[in-house]
């Protein structure tokens, strides 16, 4: 695989993981630029922002750009995007034109291959979203800031929305009252320097899409109880995490088939942020010896590296594959995947 391949699969790592959806516009570093007045948003547009992205029907194109890290290098990946929902469960999110990095056809097609075949996982975790109301609340302070802005020829009213604890980065969000639908979010680093951006350039959401825009198309998922027998619809024995941040919950459990693979996937939530917690016993492969079920100190490997915001703890127990991933210090994911090890 060439060197392009493996930093365009961390780019697209990146931004499927951001927590919100990031976007193009102007590539680079934005100084914060303190703003005076606003206060608390009223209650029903929080509660609009929460139930809009399932409830409220609406197609239009996005901008997206992002910056991340490969190494030592700062890279960035601009690119805009079609996306459809039906205010069902039903939708479609489609790459179009990439503007950074050139990349030659070959590479062009297989970007919007992993797109499209992500618009699940994208739609779901990687954009900007209240997520849980309660918990929101118990964990964000959200200031309105004085003024409105024009995004896609809608007014909105501008949010910046900060993690009362832990989380050291930061969202200026743009949202239409009427709907409760983001329209712009911007994410900022500890240092206050942009790494995301999204931006509706159209949107619609007088007409509903039509059917064939919005195939539902999302990953193979089946929601388990992770209290149960879940050897029975594994194949595996889940080994959740004893250890978990503060102002986290457990969202939902989901058996997810990928690669040929069974994974557990469980998701934990503070209202907007995501934890991601992955589990699997990779079949043995022809020629190759099958891992020894005792001795964990002898088969433990733990490996921690960062993707954009989002830090990636990964180990293998006892022929186990762990994976914890999230906007979270590399020791409290290292102590997740350590609580999972019995």
């Amino acid at each position: 695989m060439s060197r392009r391949i493996l930093l365009l699969a961390g780019a697209l790592l990146s931004v499927l993981a951001t927590g919100c959806d990031s976007g193009a516009g102007a590539g680079g570093a934005a100084p914060l630029q303190k703003q005076k007045g606003g206060g608390a948003p009223p209650m029903p547009l929080l509660e609009r922002m929460a139930a809009a992205p399932g409830s409220v029907a609406h197609s239009g194109r996005r901008s997206v750009w992002v910056s991340y890290r490969v190494g030592e290098e700062t890279l960035t990946l601009a690119f805009e995007e079609r996306i459809a929902s039906g205010g069902n469960g039903r939708f479609r999110i489609v790459p179009e034109d990439v503007k950074e990095p050139w990349m030659p056809a070959s590479e062009l097609e297989f970007f919007k291959l992993l797109q499209e075949m992500r618009d699940g996982f994208m739609f779901h975790y990687r954009d900007f979203l209240v997520r849980d109301l309660v918990r929101y609340q118990e964990n964000y302070e959200t200031r309105v800031i004085a003024g409105t802005v024009q995004v896609a020829e809608k007014e909105c009213v501008v949010l910046e929305v900060r993690r009362l604890e832990g989380l050291r980065t930061w969202y200026r969000v743009a949202v239409d009252p009427e709907t409760g639908l983001v329209l712009r979010c911007e994410e900022f680093d500890a240092g206050d320097v942009l790494v995301a951006r999204t931006e509706f350039l159209q949107i619609d959401t007088d007409h509903a899409p039509a059917p064939e825009d919005v195939d539902g198309s999302d990953l193979t998922e089946t929601p388990f109880d992770p209290a149960g027998d879940t050897h029975a619809l594994l194949g595996f024995t889940l080994n959740a995490p004893t250890y978990v941040p503060d102002g986290y919950r457990l969202r939902r459990a989901d058996r997810v088939e990928a690669g040929g693979e069974t994974w557990a996937r469980l998701v934990y939530g503070d209202g907007v942020e995501s934890l991601f917690y992955l589990q699997t016993r990779p079949a043995p492969r022809a020629g190759l010896p099958v891992p020894p079920v005792a001795g964990a100190s002898a088969t433990r490997v733990i490996r921690v590296f960062r993707l954009g915001p989002w830090t990636v703890a990964q180990a293998n127990f006892e022929g186990q594959r762990m994976v914890v991933m999230g906007k979270a210090a590399s020791d409290v994911l290292e102590a997740m995947l350590r609580s999972a090890d019995r």
